[in-house]
């Protein structure tokens, strides 16, 4: 698939599920599962930028840019509650190649601009978000990632504390 334009790229809650939309392709996941491709969205979108040499972003800078785009925050339920619809993403990796992030669901393969990655990132976990409130889900969990390259070279080097 060609890089995808900032206006071909949506996401928005329904119940406890999250869509996608790439291009023309809808892909629907859990709010669980969509926490972690977010996750995965924003660690590359930092590496694609570190490789242009460019300064990680403001986040209320990014936020201002989709603005426009973000839906508003749903009022948390009280009660669990879970819908009968089902995921149509079995398969996900994220990754990066030089300034692109490329996104991979099931078979289908997009690429983005990194700056366009910053504004899914904020477009889909505020969805994210929404269906999570919809569930009632209270839980918090903390998700990491960490990108370790050449850590016995630096430590070589003497950088190593």
């Amino acid at each position: 698939m060609d890089l995808l334009l900032p206006d071909k790229v949506d996401a928005w809650s329904d119940c406890d599920i999250v869509t996608l939309q790439l291009g023309e392709n809808k892909l629907t996941m859990y709010y669980q599962k969509t926490f972690e491709v977010v996750n995965g969205v924003r660690m590359a979108a930092k590496l694609a930028m570190r490789h242009d040499g460019s300064q990680i972003p403001d986040w209320r800078d990014v936020l201002d840019s989709v603005k426009g785009q973000l839906r508003p925050k749903v009022k948390a339920n009280r009660t669990y509650r879970r819908t009968f619809e089902v995921s149509n993403v079995n398969e996900w990796s994220v990754a990066w190649n030089g300034t692109l992030v490329i996104l991979n669901f099931n078979e289908l393969v997009c690429k983005i601009h990194y700056t366009d990655a910053f504004r899914l990132h904020a477009i889909l976990r505020r969805a994210a978000q929404n269906a999570k409130a919809w569930a009632g889900d209270g839980s918090s969990t903390l998700r990491m990632t960490a990108y370790l390259n050449d850590a016995e070279e630096n430590y070589k080097r003497g950088y190593a504390v």
